[in-house]
């Protein structure tokens, strides 16, 4: 909106003995029809935006949870597998008593002897991989779920010394 006022005396200008008033106001009124489609893609671009970030958020949520049903699949897995490799140890520890017995008594021979206290290294080799993958998957579970702190990795780094000495 613009007012603009204009006032104008002459006196004897064109015509001598003229006197001439004049006094005028003039009010504008400027409505923009049209400005390039600023408001209406400001808008649009705000709802891209909010379809984004809620898009963003389903995804972030779906990822979480992905990653704590595999770190809960896998600890579930490794607790198997630990079981298992628990079992083998126990098995090739009695067929190595029992080979050393043999031997000892001559039916067995040295390389049916070596044979098992192989078998036997390898079995306790499985297990601690398989005690190491249990605790991986442990502290990959927390991490997913988001609950891990610095006291579970003290714990986990005391489990593993005291695991390494034994």
């Amino acid at each position: 909106v613009n007012l603009q006022g204009v006032a104008q005396h002459a006196l004897g200008n064109p015509f001598p003995g003229l006197v001439m008033n004049q006094a005028g106001v003039s009010l504008n009124l400027s409505v923009p029809l049209y400005e390039g489609g600023n408001i209406s893609a400001s808008v649009q671009k705000a709802q891209a935006q909010t379809v984004a970030s809620v898009d963003h958020v389903a995804n972030v949520r779906d990822e979480v949870t992905l990653n704590t049903q595999t770190a809960f699949l896998n600890l579930k897995n490794s607790v198997a597998q630990l079981k298992a490799a628990k079992e083998t140890v126990d098995s090739a520890r009695l067929s190595l008593e029992g080979t050393r017995k043999g031997y000892e008594v001559g039916t067995r021979s040295i390389i049916d002897l070596l044979h098992t206290a192989t078998d036997y290294v390898r079995a306790e080799q499985d297990y601690n991989v398989a005690f190491y993958n249990q605790v991986i998957a442990r502290v990959q579970l927390k991490a997913a779920s988001g609950q891990i702190n610095m006291a579970d990795l003290q714990a986990i780094n005391a489990l593993l010394i005291k695991s390494a000495s034994s």
